[in-house]
Parts: structure tokens; sequence; C-alpha cells
């Protein structure tokens, strides 16, 4: 298993889709810190939270692109059917694939957020919160961040998985992610829908950066969970009666 995941790592980043979308969203994260400055953000914590929207906006779209390349170009490369041919096992490739892609979005997430959060910080001082010890609370903002975005993410692995070109999987990929943002933010303010919208990872995406009790962090981490389990198990099965050519 490990060897399997040594070369899968190896090849993400060294691959160019990484290395693009990897710039792209550190460029992403810089532009934040003159928004959040003309916006009139007055801490360090401010300025993280509006980061954290911000990446995660972003990420809808360019991780979506990203999924559509990163899962689709494996199978036309060939690179799943080599995998498969040198003894690797059906439910070992997915689990590499899907780790590998997950540890992607991490880096897509929190490097942006880091750069605009520290540059702030330096420049306004870290602020005060009414609550709470503030480190504590950006800590486990982001640790929820990074959860409920890969969750929400997860939906494009089977996308790809059932999609038979790049081209498809990116438009699919793209439509579904950002369709499901629209219709959650339109929502975002009627309390009936909201009750539904909680239990999946786009309607979490939204409540996140208000006062969380043990139970509103545990239903964001089951949600989660949940959901990329289901993105993952779906793409397996897929995968699983695949004919590969």
């Amino acid at each position: 298993m490990s060897r399997i995941f040594q070369w899968e790592f190896r090849g993400l980043f060294k691959s160019g889709k990484f290395v693009g979308t990897f710039i792209l969203m550190l460029l992403v994260g810089s532009s934040y810190i003159g928004i959040g400055m003309s916006d009139g953000v007055k801490s360090g914590f401010d300025g993280f939270i509006g980061a954290s929207n911000f990446v995660s906006s972003t990420l809808y779209l360019v991780g979506s692109v990203f999924a559509g390349i990163y899962f689709t170009s494996a199978f036309q490369e060939r690179m799943i059917q080599s995998s498969v041919m040198a003894g690797n096992s059906r439910f070992r490739i997915v689990i590499s694939k899907c780790v590998s892609y997950y540890t992607a979005l991490i880096i897509f997430i929190l490097c942006p957020i880091l750069i605009a959060t520290l540059t702030m910080t330096g420049i306004l001082g870290v602020g005060t919160i009414t609550t709470g010890n503030i480190i504590w609370v950006m800590l486990r903002t982001v640790l929820l961040v990074l959860m409920v975005n890969i969750a929400t993410m997860s939906v494009c692995i089977p996308i790809s998985f059932f999609a038979k070109s790049i081209g498809l999987s990116i438009g699919v990929n793209v439509g579904v992610i950002l369709v499901w943002y629209g219709l959650t933010q339109s929502f975002i303010s009627n309390p009936q829908v909201m009750k539904v919208l909680q239990y999946t990872s786009m309607g979490q995406s939204f409540l996140i950066f208000g006062e969380l009790s043990g139970s509103d962090i545990l239903r964001i981490i089951v949600v989660s969970v949940v959901t990329i389990f289901l993105s993952v198990f779906v793409a397996y099965l897929k995968f699983k009666k695949e004919e590969l050519k």
C-alpha cells in the first residue's frame, strides 16, 4: 500500500495541474489582502474569517476543474490501467487517488488562508473576540473549514469517475458545485429550509463561522465524514465494475 501512495504523491506534486492550481490559489490568498484592507478589515482575526470565505468560494470553481482533470486524465493517460496491471487492487487505487486529491485540497485551502491571515495579522494585529481564546477559535475554525470543504468537493470524485472525458467531467463538476452553492446561499436566511440544508456539507459551510456548541461541531464532523465516505464508496462501486481498455 505504501508503494502506491508514494507513486501517487510523486505524480501529484510533479504534475502541472497541481502546480498551476497551487499557484492560482496562492494568488487568490494574496489578492484577498488588498481586498480585505480596502473593505475595512480591522484585525487579523477578521481577515482570517474573510479569507476563509473568499478562498472557499474560489475553491468551488477551481477545485471542480482540478478534480475533473486529476481523476479523468488518470484514465485517459492510462495511469490507472497501468496501476491495475501492476497488481494493485481497485480498492487501493481508489483510496490512493482520493487521499492524494484530499491532500491537494488541504494545500489549496490552507496555504492561501495562512498567507492572508499572517500578513494581515502582522499589519493589524490579531484582534480580540468576546468569548474564548482567539487562537483556539481560529484553529478550530480552520479545521472545520478544511473538513466541510473537503466533504463538499468529494462530490466531484464519483462524478469524475462516471465521466468519459475531461471536458464533461469539468463541466458537470462545476455545474453541480456552483448550483449547490447558489441554492444554499439563496436559502441561508430561510430557517425552515436550513433545517434540512444543515445536514449537507455545503449548508454547514455557511454555519461554521458563528457560535458553535458541542452538538454543532459534532454535526459538522458527522455530516462531513458521511459525505466523504459516500462519495468515495460510490466512486469505488463504479470503478469496480469498470471495464478498463
